[in-house]
């Protein structure tokens, strides 16, 4: 009995120092979580996630209680007692868990503090994280340039089992050393969180590149220096029928943005002139570039001919005309259109894309109401439900929205 007494006591110690070693490591993963995922995810969890703040410096970022960003599920976090969620813009510390799209708008799950020491998760627009350069705190957009290998935890060395492509989407996250964090799609309709070097950054996502073909972080400028007035809505509907503005599309995939005769009209974002010149009955004086992500942005009804020339580069914020109302215009505005040129069925709203919650602005009243009642076509209700939920009305039933 003595030795199957020692026996037993030496295979009980071998288990609890197995189970110690699981025990630490899972600790160490979790404290890891808390500044920086230790490993790679597809399926984020409570200690998959990274931390970032919002870009705006005062008031408040609402929050949803799913992906479905829509006032009726805005915000009550019930804990203890029933209380409207909000974050406190660059002072409450969020945990990033997961990005997505739902009918036309890019959403962040995140976890946000509530008080007396917890935290909820919720769902906020993803525009509220993004800024124009990776720092530590925000998150930063770009179309990867080129290829580049990663790491799935932080420290280590670059793996050919985590790349991203050229082309995709990537949210720089936070600096880590020599290292910068990132979320890039891991081809499943997830998204995994890795590190890459600090070098590959410079050279595939950074807007200071030149050794890698061009500036790779496509973070567009308002394309006019005083004009803030969207006088039509993209996705416009006019009485339930949509509205013909071009031989590509029988439905107004842009927006028109009114201001005065002369504005300086700038280039959203670095390219190359594809097309430039006079279309009659139509655009009038335009400009068409196309930019280092695949996508091309059209500019119509300049008042003369354009300051560009087809083969031109331009850089991201250059003159390329002044706005007026020639062609197939009623009034002084810039026709402002993003779309893919292997693609058109592919949408895309300049607005809800690039500028939402960035850019002050006045949203004509008439154009919300063409769009709110189109029901079946969900990228014109989100852009109607953002009004609803992040604006006001002026006397005249415009939408204002200030940043």
């Amino acid at each position: 009995m003595k030795r199957i007494s020692k026996k037993l006591i030496a295979i009980l110690l071998a288990i609890m120092s197995i189970v110690s070693v699981f025990s630490m490591t899972e600790v160490s993963a979790l404290a890891a979580g808390r500044g920086y995922s230790t490993n790679a995810f597809d399926v984020p969890t409570d200690s998959c996630y990274a931390k970032c703040y919002t870009v705006a410096t005062s008031g408040q970022t609402p929050v949803y209680r799913s992906k479905v960003l829509t006032n009726g599920n805005r915000g009550t976090i019930t804990y203890g007692a029933s209380k409207t969620a909000h974050i406190d813009n660059a002072t409450d510390e969020l945990y990033l868990k997961d990005v997505g799209t739902t009918s036309g708008y890019t959403w962040a799950k995140v976890n946000f503090p509530i008080g007396k020491g917890k935290r909820a998760d919720g769902y906020i627009y993803l525009s509220a994280l993004t800024c124009a350069k990776y720092s530590k705190s925000h998150l930063y957009y770009a179309s990867a340039l080129g290829k580049f290998y990663c790491s799935p935890r932080a420290g280590g060395s670059l793996n050919s089992s985590y790349y991203v492509s050229k082309g995709e989407t990537v949210y720089a996250i936070a600096l880590y050393g020599s290292q910068v964090q990132i979320m890039y799609p891991n081809g499943s309709g997830k998204w995994r969180i890795a590190y890459c070097s600090r070098a590959d950054a410079d050279k595939y996502l950074d807007g200071n590149n030149t050794s890698g073909g061009g500036t790779s972080s496509f973070n567009p400028v308002w394309p006019c220096r005083s004009s803030n007035y969207i006088s039509t809505m993209y996705r416009y509907y006019n009485g339930g029928n949509p509205k013909n503005h071009a031989v590509r599309s029988n439905i107004y995939n842009a927006f028109d943005i009114a201001g005065s005769s002369g504005d300086p009209i700038y280039a959203m974002e670095s390219g190359t002139v594809k097309d430039a010149g006079y279309q009659k009955g139509g655009f009038g004086y335009y400009v068409v570039i196309g930019h280092s992500n695949g996508l091309y942005s059209l500019y119509g009804h300049l008042k003369s001919s354009p300051s560009v020339r087809i083969g031109q580069s331009v850089s991201r914020g250059q003159t390329i005309g002044y706005m007026g109302s020639t062609g197939a215009s009623s009034g002084t505005h810039l026709h402002f259109e993003v779309y893919n040129p292997n693609n058109y069925s592919s949408v895309i709203n300049p607005w809800t894309s690039y500028y939402q919650g960035k850019v002050s602005v006045t949203i004509g009243g008439n154009s919300y109401k063409a769009n709110i009642g189109y029901k079946n076509d969900s990228t014109a209700q989100a852009w109607c439900r953002w009004l609803q939920n992040n604006c006001s009305k002026n006397s005249s039933g415009d939408y204002v929205y200030r940043k």
